[in-house]
């Protein structure tokens, strides 16, 4: 008896091959970044991801002062957004390194001042 590869199963082989070489090149940028970046602030959280069709870097601070410094020292720009649910500062850079996207970012919640002043100015608006 013998194999035969259908279009699905050569479709599966070439998904896979895109997958593993996304998997390379994610691996190769994750551990330069890292060696290249030692000054920096550490990360809480450092999570490649790879499939056949994306190659991505997520890389999380714990303050958005941190995420700024990794941000600049990638040549990004952080943009700072705030969002009322779940209520805080939600700030992130997107760049493209060797064909990954990177991602850096960071949240911090609003205090127990800044959600108050928030209320009276929502109230007084309105």
């Amino acid at each position: 008896m013998t194999t035969q590869i259908t279009d699905s199963g050569a479709r599966a082989v070439l998904a896979l091959r895109s997958m593993e070489a996304n998997a390379f090149r994610v691996s190769q940028v994750t551990t330069r970044l890292l060696d290249e970046h030692t000054d920096l602030p550490p990360l809480i959280s450092v999570r490649p991801q790879a499939t056949a069709t994306a190659a991505t870097l997520d890389l999380q601070t714990s303050t958005i002062d941190e995420a700024r410094e990794w941000a600049a020292a990638l040549g990004a720009d952080l943009m700072v957004r705030e969002q009322d649910e779940p209520g805080g500062r939600m700030a992130d850079a997107n760049l493209c390194v060797d064909g990954v996207i990177v991602h850096v970012c960071a949240f911090t919640r609003f205090t127990v001042q800044e959600k108050a002043e928030r209320a009276s100015t929502a109230a007084v608006a309105a």
